[in-house]
């Protein structure tokens, strides 16, 4: 509903008028403004179109530059220009006041940067009518400025205890209620969308942009980065190849004593204890098979590394009674020989540990 607030004026050249302010759904504010031109004596205007300026002031008198203004109805086009007024019988007219002005301010924007706002018209050509209109508040706004827990100043609202989007106040500062895979919150720049949702009754945090997002402290670079290519840097503000690359040391362990391995290669490891063939069930260890066991013994890989690895063959007891060779080795299998000191072959129980690339 428009609320009418009416103010009254009256010098040389006079101004009898009403204003409706409008904010419409699209948010763009106006004032529709209904109003009496006079001349000195009195009389009413001669019925004709007519430019008339509009501004806002913080004060009654006085000023250099207006905190709004001017918005001219002299029928050019661009920010802050509308329609000539019609002055019909009797010196009526009806303008309506577009929410920028000829430097492209917000009205809006504006009726909040001081406490008093006072309204200066001018026709075209003239001196301002004085004096100028104060602007009061429209019973609606009234009731929103006393709205508990809401205190609104030029810079913006604070709003005390806990508020409640589409659902109820909850326990926290602000709840949001929202469908499955909807965002809660966002946050953009205008291109990087970033945001909460709930998504297969999971709580999610990241970007709706194909943009990265990460983690950090202070204000600083961000220390842990989820990127485009869902791979994950620590410590690294380049895109990684890899699902996990850090920089730096890691250290496992329940008190964190032990590091982690490294090295330029990426390595697998493959070990087991042969005491048969795969069937016999005697075997410990995975990701490999025995084909055949005795004096040679083939042992292939499950899974073939991408390059020869590297195999070391003991004799599970009595190492120092033999000689344990391995031989053959490819990427996917190896022999192992064994002998006894006297040169016998002869098959025994062996344990071996294989490393190569994956």
């Amino acid at each position: 509903m428009k609320q009418l607030l009416r103010i009254f004026a009256l010098l040389s050249l006079t101004v009898v008028a009403g204003f409706d302010y409008i904010l419409p759904q699209a948010a763009q504010a106006q004032i529709n403004y209904q109003g009496r031109l006079t001349d000195s004596v009195g009389a009413p205007l001669t019925p004709g179109q007519y430019s008339i300026e509009f501004s806002l002031w913080d004060a009654a008198t006085g000023g250099a530059t207006p905190l709004w203004g001017p918005f001219i109805t002299d029928a050019d086009s661009g920010d802050g220009h509308g329609p000539l007024a019609d002055i019909v019988t009797d010196g009526r007219f009806n303008v309506i006041i577009n929410n920028l002005d000829t430097a492209s301010r917000s009205l809006t924007t504006s009726l909040g940067a001081s406490e008093s706002i006072y309204l200066q018209i001018q026709l075209t050509g003239n001196d301002p009518i004085t004096p100028r209109q104060v602007i009061l508040p429209a019973p609606r706004a009234l009731r929103a400025d006393v709205i508990p827990n809401v205190t609104p100043s030029p810079s913006g609202v604070e709003i005390t205890g806990n508020v409640g989007i589409d659902t109820a106040p909850g326990t926290a500062k602000v709840t949001t209620l929202s469908g499955d895979s909807t965002y809660g919150f966002e946050h953009s720049n205008g291109t990087v969308v970033a945001g909460t949702r709930i998504i297969l009754d999971s709580a999610l945090f990241g970007t709706s942009t194909n943009h990265p997002v990460g983690l950090a402290v202070n204000n600083g670079v961000p220390d842990l980065i989820l990127w485009n290519n869902r791979n994950i840097s620590i410590s690294g503000l380049s895109e990684p190849t890899e699902k996990l690359v850090v920089r730096g040391n890691i250290k496992f362990g329940s008190n964190g004593q032990d590091f982690a391995t490294g090295g330029e290669e990426n390595l697998r490891i493959v070990r087991g204890t042969v005491k048969g063939t795969t069937a016999s069930g005697l075997n410990f260890g995975t990701g490999w098979t025995v084909t055949t066991y005795g004096a040679v013994t083939t042992v292939n890989f499950s899974t073939s590394f991408s390059a020869r690895p590297s195999i070391t063959a003991t004799a599970e007891e009595a190492p120092e009674a033999w000689h344990v060779d391995v031989q053959s080795v490819t990427t996917s299998s190896f022999n192992v020989v064994s002998r006894r000191k006297d040169g016998v072959a002869q098959g025994i129980q062996f344990n071996f540990i294989a490393i190569g690339p994956r």
